[in-house]
């Protein structure tokens, strides 16, 4: 299966890269400069997801507006002002290359892995909650064919569309339509390799104009290395061990950042556009691009945004899932009461002192530095890629100070201006290297990287029961299962309720797909843990965990109503003894397994 997963990966970058090539230049010209190869390997993913999105939910998905910014704006993704030419059967070596490197770095080239994939899993993601949410979500639009991260609709019904980065998971449901592997398998073993292969060549474009000799090029080389296996000390993790948000992030935001420092302002804007689409993180920068810049773009392209601006909104409008926010879930006047109400100005003044006297800072100042010298010494201010840089990473500060008590979140606007630092990493060296001083980027280089060995085992601890794997596979038998979690003195472990409900958290759940749904039934213990968690999000918290069963009709009747089929409980469940007649298919620890209505249930 693993020796299939990388094939098909290969043959599907190559046929990405091939369909951006075509939709730029029908006529497939023979060269090229690699930031134009770069962005038409970018134009051919979102080419394709986009139209397998409209296809898989028959136009009801925010893809629709992705493909229409595609369209409109294909003439300005066109750059022929490469000093560095290359052919495009070239870049696909590198592309290939890159990719089957990728592969294997992120594992530590362990061939071990084409046995034991999922021995792998949590050194590629560490997070167990994030890894078990991912794969639900590719399962949900390859299987059901809707944009939906509310779990609960496989209990109750669709409703409508959720408001979240669903491109990357429509790129894995791509992949199941063409090789229908299990949903975590494609997510880690395609999805984030492809991710990771498009950062690497993205950060190597910066620079490839100017690499136009083999040592100068090994420089390019050693600066994607020291990025993808050693990290960069304080400012990103090595790129093989990335988790997903910083794989999406990083790349979009230096392929910008590139566009805008080309002085490409229309392209940059349309790949705002798009990046909002993806996620809805980078629309303050979208915002303060156009307003710093909005004089320099044409004004077909605010036009545009106008419709953007509309489109984006009322299709959410429109199919708007009717479930309980899972973000935002607090009325306008509690909003007010919480933001009044919590010392605002001081918060906002202890986040930004800390971001101000943080490295990321230090980074993004040395660019603007380095950028803008001359200006600075003239006392003229420059709108360049130095002041959005820094002007985002104010603003994503202050929003997240803003809404640090508002949404559960709200962190991962932090995490935004923490990638900015990168990417103004990235172009102090482009900066060095565009004045010729290749030395100062090595030694830069040199100093910010750490040793990681590329080579090291990788140890699981963990243990993994497969018979109950095979008991659960031949239940589900590819279609979805309703299932109920009893463990009415569970608590919440921190304020990330989506790892405890409305689902129980499992890695059983790949014996089906991801199609097994273990529903919480009795939600006391997490609500009466809910003073555990900081004071700020308990409010939101509270608002969303709330009982998704009528516990007096009775466990047994809600299993009949609802069509369980299978019931996780605790053996110190209060509701234990309602299974007395009953014979379980498996023990795991401290919990007991039911099947429902399989004969391997029936009274006794």
């Amino acid at each position: 299966m693993m020796y299939s997963i990388l094939l098909i990966g290969v043959i599907l970058a190559l046929a990405f890269f091939l369909i951006g090539s075509l939709f730029i230049d029908p006529r497939l010209t023979r060269h090229a400069g690699f930031l134009q190869n770069v962005i038409n390997l970018w134009l051919g993913i979102l080419l394709a997801v986009s139209l397998h999105a409209i296809v898989k939910t028959s136009l009801v998905t925010i893809m629709v507006l992705l493909l229409l910014v595609l369209v409109f704006f294909r003439k300005k993704f066109t750059f022929e002002n490469a000093r560095q030419q290359i052919s495009r059967i070239r870049f696909m070596v590198v592309l290939v290359g890159t990719y089957v490197l990728v592969f294997f770095v992120q594992v530590n080239f362990q061939l071990d892995v084409f046995q034991h994939p999922l021995e792998y899993l949590k050194h590629i993601h560490a997070d167990d909650g994030e890894r078990y949410i991912y794969s639900h979500i590719v399962s949900l639009l390859y299987y059901e064919g809707v944009e939906s991260v509310s779990l609960e609709a496989l209990l109750k019904g669709f409703t409508g569309v959720s408001l979240y980065h669903f491109p990357e998971f429509w790129l894995a449901s791509l992949f199941k339509t063409v090789y229908n592997a299990n949903s975590d398998l494609v997510l880690f073993y395609f999805v984030f390799p492809l991710l990771k292969t498009l950062c690497v060549l993205t950060v190597y474009s910066l620079y490839a104009d100017h690499l136009d000799t083999y040592k100068r090029k090994l420089l390019g080389v050693f600066i994607v290395f020291g990025f993808l296996v050693l990290g960069l000390k304080w400012i990103f993790p090595p790129l093989a061990v990335a988790d997903l948000r910083g794989i999406v992030l990083l790349p979009f935001l230096i392929l910008i950042a590139k566009l805008l420092y080309n002085k490409k302002y229309d392209a940059a804007c349309a790949f705002l556009f798009i990046a909002g689409i993806e996620n809805v993180l980078f629309l303050p920068a979208l915002g303060l691009f156009l307003v710093l810049f909005f004089d320099k773009i044409e004004k077909r392209t605010l036009y545009l945004f106008v419709v953007y601006l509309v489109a984006y909104p009322l299709f959410f409008f429109l199919f708007k899932e009717k479930v309980t926010d899972k973000y935002m879930t607090l009325s306008l006047q509690e909003t007010f009461q919480t933001l009044m109400g919590d010392a605002p100005a001081r918060r906002l003044y202890r986040i930004l002192l800390l971001a101000f006297l943080s490295y990321p800072f230090k980074v993004l100042l040395s660019f603007l530095l380095v950028n803008n010298y001359s200006a600075l010494l003239k006392r003229v201010w420059a709108r360049d890629l130095g002041y959005w840089l820094l002007l985002c990473f104010l603003v994503y500060h202050v929003l997240f100070g803003v809404f640090q008590n508002l949404s559960v979140d709200a962190y991962q606007f932090m995490s935004v201006g923490l990638n900015l630092a990168g990417v103004a990493f990235f172009f102090l060296l482009s900066r060095f290297i565009d004045k010729g001083n290749y030395m100062i980027c090595l030694v830069i280089m040199l100093l910010v990287t750490d040793f990681r060995y590329p080579f090291a085992a990788i140890a699981s601890d963990r243990s993994y029961d497969t018979s109950l794997e095979e008991k659960l596979s031949k239940l589900g038998e590819g279609r979805a299962v309703r299932g109920i979690f009893v463990d009415e003195n569970t608590p919440l472990k921190d304020q990330f309720f989506l790892f405890f409900y409305p689902t129980h958290v499992t890695e059983y759940a790949r014996a089906n797909d991801y199609r097994t749904y273990l529903y919480v039934y009795d939600v006391s213990g997490l609500r009466n843990s809910l003073a555990i968690i900081d004071p700020g999000p308990q409010k939101i918290v509270s608002r969303v965990i709330q009982p998704i069963f009528p516990l007096e009709k009775g466990i047994m009747e809600n299993i009949r109503q609802h069509s369980i089929s299978v019931v996780w409980i605790s053996k110190d469940s209060k509701y234990l003894s309602e299974f007395k007649d009953y014979q379980p298919i498996h023990a795991l620890g401290n919990f007991l397994v039911y099947s429902f209505p399989s004969k391997k249930a029936v009274q006794v």
